[in-house]
């Protein structure tokens, strides 16, 4: 039923405006005047009525004086800044009430904004539309619905886009102009381009852009069209609400026009068009005489929006119940335009199913739209029936319709198909719904089916075919179920083959080769298998004895439990010794020392032999490739493992630290272990001896130190003395080899003597001097012991360096006193008395080398902590005091330069004397070859009742 055979029910107040004498106005004033109304006593709505923008032809027509007919109409639907819209009409009258040329007559009616822009445009050229009003005629009107006119409406808008059309002629009432009588073809074109141009409108209104207007240069019968069209094809969210207006002169600021949303003009002066501000930056535009001038956007060259072509489809074929199913189904959010290809087989296909007569692309067409979907939801059962079987042989139906299949009931039915499928030898059908399954189902879900396949096919699978079987193992394999016992424990040696191949996962070959090496009694193989067993426990010892450590792990996780008590589980592979037991037991070490029970573990490698008590098949075996260390770290805390820490931990001894490989790689493999208890978060105290980890960190201490001196700047206080004890090594025989092993005796003390400095500082760990005098005197005494160990040439800068850097300077003459007690080289002897004579001369100063040597160092860059700190307490520090120090050392006299040189020239004759009887520097005694001992073996005495039968 179209708008124009609708009562028309919303109705509002009417408005006559044009000019008018002083006794026809309903505001008594002379000129443009409200003329009639049916608000006569509300004067803001008579103000607002009048502000309403005047009419007046284009400017280019003014010389013409056209009639009524030959001149444009407006039609108008625009906002009431009071609340609801103006439906405008307004018309041409030669003359006014002065006889004067070029007046006007427009009629207004407020209506409610539910009356759309459909109900509006329809109303062309009605002629309820009161065009002129007599002089004298009453003032006073009576509210007025929108008048209904004949000339636009659904069928004219059907015949406008498919057919040649006929109508008037004339400007004021034309809709279809006489270029555009016979092409059917341009009126499309020209129909498509304006939808496309409202939806450019909307999406550029919505982001802001600031092209918020369409203008459209068209006789205004013809813009009254256009818009029709595009409220009766696009849907209806696209023009909600539109406002427009079919003429406004351009002339009257049009760039400024903002009542309406589309404004039409008219030039009236052939080869005019749109200017291109206004179809560029102020908006959009169409010009339909002049085409060219029309938006880049909108040009006949452009493609339109997809979607739209359907419409206009559905419109030039007059299905309006199809189009209005169409504009529900694609709602209005953005982008619906794009979903009409889709939703007009959509809207079809409700009629099908309402109908009967369902087909695969009806469903598609229904699944592929949210509306759909849910007429779909609301007849599932219906849908259900034909949807059920046509996806198992149609993959695009599958795959829509994947939410649907992927419910767990309707896969449990699937499912149960392909079981009873298997058990009838129907392959096929197995394979075509477990490939439905796997392509719908979620993971979880997927795990759910194949396990519960496996448990309908329980009692079926010991006697099945292995072709069966086979694909019972896929469907485990691919969703990550553990399979059956019975699908793992294989019944002749060509499944035995299949099931040991590469392809295999290593945990699924360890519980193979677990079953198949299970004693008879337990009946873990199928009766069938009975005549390959000898075969196929060789065949799976070959197997093992070279499978990848996953494989074996995945063997020792099942077997772990009989080690111990059932030795064809491990013990045979091992005993007797072959060479091959070697690479073996390594591996085994790599894949099960965390698997196996310490216990177990300790057990079995005495039983090997493993120490070599007996035997020397073994002997280093647990040094090399770092087994020791892994079994360590496997054991963890197990009560099993301290004893192994004991008995290797008492093999380091003081031999460690003077380099003995051997120590050296016990120690490495207790480090790694301690490393991989750290990574499985198992503090070394849960698991080694009383003691233990003390005497480790006391190896890493002396190790460290050994192989780098700077070290000892890191260490905590008390930390290398400890470390010496531990060991029981005396300090000073334990810094001795310190000295001689980082190769300290090598420096050139004479020339710099600061590398020796790390050396110091271990040396001041163990004998700290405090302010006490006899911790100077028990380190200076011990200090000269070391200096034994320099070669000659270096001994006294030696000694000095001590005294200069450790020893505090106010007790340098104290230890010259202790002679014979200590005796000093003459050197350093020397230079200490040297300073002390000039320090006694010049009180103030603190302690400067002379530089009477060419080999002397600046002692200022030696200065100890303690002799800073003296110098301070003196007030020696100032610049001023310290040139003044300077310029008293000028002066000392001649006898103190001659003393000076005596002392110098016999110490070079003492050290020419020293290099002559020089010997070769001490060196480290060779240890003796060690005899090794082995930890003590563990016994685990242990009562397992590990033989349970399970149901596999």
């Amino acid at each position: 039923m179209s708008a124009a055979t609708q009562p028309a029910t919303a109705t509002g107040d009417q408005f006559y405006v044009t000019h008018c004498l002083t006794a026809d106005s309903v505001m008594n004033s002379p000129g443009y005047s409200v003329r009639a109304a049916s608000a006569v006593d509300s004067s803001d709505v008579l103000k607002r009525v009048l502000e309403y923008p005047p009419y007046e032809i284009p400017l280019d027509m003014w010389r013409e004086k056209p009639t009524k007919t030959q001149a444009p109409r407006r039609l108008a639907r625009t906002k009431n800044p009071a609340g609801g819209v103006w439906a405008v009409h307004s018309v041409y009258l030669e003359k006014d009430t002065m006889n004067r040329d070029r007046s006007y007559f427009t009629h207004i009616i407020n209506l409610p904004t539910s009356v759309d822009a459909a109900s509006v445009l329809e109303s062309w050229d009605s002629d309820a539309w009161v065009k002129e009003y007599a002089q004298g005629a009453p003032k006073s009107l009576r509210k007025c619905s929108v008048p209904v006119g004949s000339k636009i409406s659904r069928t004219t808008l059907s015949a406008f886009i498919s057919k040649p059309v006929s109508g008037p002629t004339e400007l004021s009432a034309v809709v279809c102009p006489a270029r555009f009588r016979t092409d059917v073809a341009a009126r499309r074109s020209l129909v498509g381009r304006f939808l496309k141009a409202i939806i450019l409108l909307t999406e550029a209104q919505k982001a802001g852009e600031g092209r918020d207007r369409l203008f459209v240069h068209a006789e205004p019968g013809l813009v009254a069209m256009l818009l029709y069209a595009a409220t009766r094809i696009l849907p209806p969210g696209v023009t909600a609400d539109l406002t427009f207006s079919t003429f406004e002169p351009s002339h009257r600021a049009i760039r400024d026009y903002k009542l309406a949303t589309v404004v039409g003009t008219y030039l009236g002066l052939p080869g005019k068009g749109l200017d291109q501000d206004l179809v560029t930056s102020r908006g959009f535009g169409i010009d339909a005489i002049q085409p060219e001038k029309s938006s880049p956007e909108l040009l006949e060259s452009q493609p339109l929006t997809p979607g739209i072509s359907e419409l206009l489809e559905l419109a030039a074929a007059g299905d309006w119940e199809l189009l209005e199913d169409v504009h529900k189904l694609i709602g209005t959010e953005a982008g619906a335009i794009e979903k009409v290809p889709a939703t007009i087989g959509l809207a079809r296909a409700v009629t099908k199913l309402n109908r009967g007569g369902l087909g695969s692309e009806d469903l598609l067409a229904l699944k592929a739209d949210r509306r759909g979907a849910a007429i779909l939801a609301q007849r599932a059962d219906k849908v259900w029936e034909f949807l059920k079987d046509a996806v198992i042989s149609d993959a695009n139906l599958r795959a829509n319709f994947k939410d649907w299949i992927a419910e767990p009931e309707r896969l449990k039915a699937y499912r149960r198909e392909a079981c009873e499928a298997l058990v009838k030898g129907e392959f096929d059908n197995w394979d075509t719904r477990w490939i439905l399954i796997r392509e719908v189902a979620d993971a979880e879900q997927f795990k759910l089916q194949a396990d519960h396949a496996q448990k309908n096919l329980d009692r079926y699978l010991p006697t099945m075919p292995i072709q069966a079987r086979d694909r019972v193992r896929a469907v485990c394999a691919e969703s990550g179920v553990w399979p059956d016992h019975h699908l793992l424990a294989p019944i002749n040696l060509d499944e035995l083959d299949s099931m040991l191949a590469t392809n295999v996962s290593a945990s699924w070959q360890g519980y193979t080769c677990f079953a198949v090496m299970g004693p008879d009694e337990k009946n873990w193989l199928a009766d069938a298998s009975k005549p390959y067993r000898p075969s196929m426990r060789e065949r799976v010892r070959h197997h093992l004895m070279l499978a990848p450590a996953a494989v074996l792990t995945g063997y020792l996780k099942h077997a772990k439990d009989y080690v111990s008590t059932m030795p064809g589980f491990l013990y045979d592979f091992l005993r007797p010794f072959r060479p091959e037991c070697i690479p073996f037991l390594s591996r085994l070490i790599d894949a099960g020392a965390d698997v196996i029970e310490a216990g177990d573990w300790v057990k079995l490698l005495g039983e090997l032999d493993i120490y070599g008590e007996r035997t020397k098949e073994w002997a280093g075996f647990l040094l090399k490739n770092d087994h020791l260390a892994k079994l360590l770290g496997g054991f963890k805390a197990d009560p099993a493992a301290t004893q192994v820490w004991e008995g290797y931990l008492n093999l380091l001894g003081p031999e460690l630290i003077n380099g003995d490989e051997w120590e050296r790689i016990v120690y490495m493999q207790l480090t790694k272990a301690r490393q991989l208890l750290g990574a499985a978060n198992v503090p070394l105290k849960n698991v080694a001896p009383s003691g233990g980890p003390r005497k480790l960190k006391a190896a890493d201490t002396l190790l460290g130190l050994m192989a780098n001196p700077a070290t000892i700047d890191t260490m905590e206080h008390g930390q290398l003395l400890e470390a010496f004890q531990v060991f029981g090594i005396e300090p000073l025989d334990g810094l001795r080899r310190f000295y001689l092993r980082c190769n300290f005796p090598s420096i050139d003390l004479n020339i710099d003597p600061r590398p020796l400095k790390p050396f110091a500082d271990a040396f001041q760990a163990c004998y700290p001097i405090t302010h006490e005098y006899n911790s100077a005197r028990m380190a200076i005494a011990n200090w000269i012991g070391l200096s034994a160990s320099c070669p000659d040439t270096t001994r006294g800068a030696f000694q000095l360096y001590f005294m200069r850097e450790c020893v505090p300077v106010h007790w340098h003459n104290n230890i010259l006193n202790e002679a014979p007690r200590i005796v000093l080289h003459p050197m350093a002897v020397a230079q200490i008395s040297q300073v002390l004579a000039l320090m006694a001369k010049s009180p103030g100063e603190g302690f400067a080398d002379p530089g009477s040597s060419p080999t002397s160092v600046d002692p200022g860059e030696f200065v100890s902590e303690s002799t800073k700190k003296a110098k301070g307490t003196r007030g020696g520090g100032t610049k001023r005091e310290s040139v003044s120090r300077r310029k008293q050392s000028e002066g000392i006299p001649a006898i103190v330069w001659l003393l000076l040189i005596l002392v110098g020239v016999g110490i070079v004759a003492a050290i020419a004397i020293s290099q002559l009887k020089k010997k070769p520097p001490e060196t480290e005694p060779t240890p003796e070859p060690k005899i090794i001992k082995v930890p003590a073996k563990v016994d685990k005495d242990k009562t397992k009742s590990k033989d349970k039968d399970k149901d596999k």
